[in-house]
């Protein structure tokens, strides 16, 4: 039986010379369809489409009349269970950063820590973040993208730039990581980032940049 005899797209595959062997023993799915069994977890069209073009699912396989993804990679991201808030706030009693910016997934796992941006702050909020980092020492940091945990790190010093932005200086995580690893933080549109559990700082509204 052809393994991708069940994808929509399974003709376009075969149109090109040794794709059909590369994915033979996997199935496939259309962009739309990933989008719909994203969906069962909650998540906008719009949102899915985000998370795909981020890299969450992988690089795609393109061809002349659709976009598919491997629908194992697709499973993956539906197991995935959502962050025990109670588990959070037990191992990180001083907050959390939560940086829900979209990123590409792949240039983070290719360089880890290092691929984080500068971010917008602001003058005030980051000279409080700063201050508490100052007085309590290294802040937990989970990077979102789509509500799905892509990295974690902690907060050891921000220093200022231009226009409000600030880079975070990040080290590795620390155990407290166990409980986002390989989870999600459901998320809607809103801010590009926030901090949970610490009072003061709530974040940067940006519209629906931040997902």
């Amino acid at each position: 039986m052809d393994p991708i005899a069940n994808c929509p797209q399974a003709h376009s595959i075969r149109l090109s010379s040794g794709v059909g062997a590369a994915y033979g023993r996997r199935m496939l799915v259309s962009a739309r369809e990933a989008a719909v069994r994203l969906s069962t977890i909650g998540m906008p069209r719009r949102q899915a489409g985000l998370a795909l073009g981020a890299g969450l699912a992988g690089e795609p396989l393109r061809t002349s009349s659709a976009t598919l993804y491997e629908a194992g990679r697709i499973d993956d991201l539906l197991a995935r269970p959502v962050v025990a808030t109670g588990a959070v706030f037990r191992e990180c009693p001083f907050g959390l950063f939560l940086d829900r910016r979209v990123t590409d997934v792949r240039r983070l796992e290719e360089l880890g820590l290092s691929a984080v941006e500068d971010l917008r702050l602001g003058v005030w909020a980051g000279a409080l973040l700063g201050l508490s980092i100052d007085q309590d020492g290294p802040l937990p940091y989970v990077s979102t993208v789509c509500g799905f945990v892509v990295l974690g790190g902690e907060i050891v010093d921000v220093t200022s730039g231009a226009n409000g932005r600030h880079r975070l200086h990040l080290t590795d995580p620390g155990p407290w990581f166990d409980a986002w690893r390989g989870h999600r933080w459901p998320t809607g549109a809103g801010r590009e980032w926030s901090l949970l559990g610490r009072p003061g700082v709530t974040g940067v509204a940006v519209g629906e940049s931040g997902t």
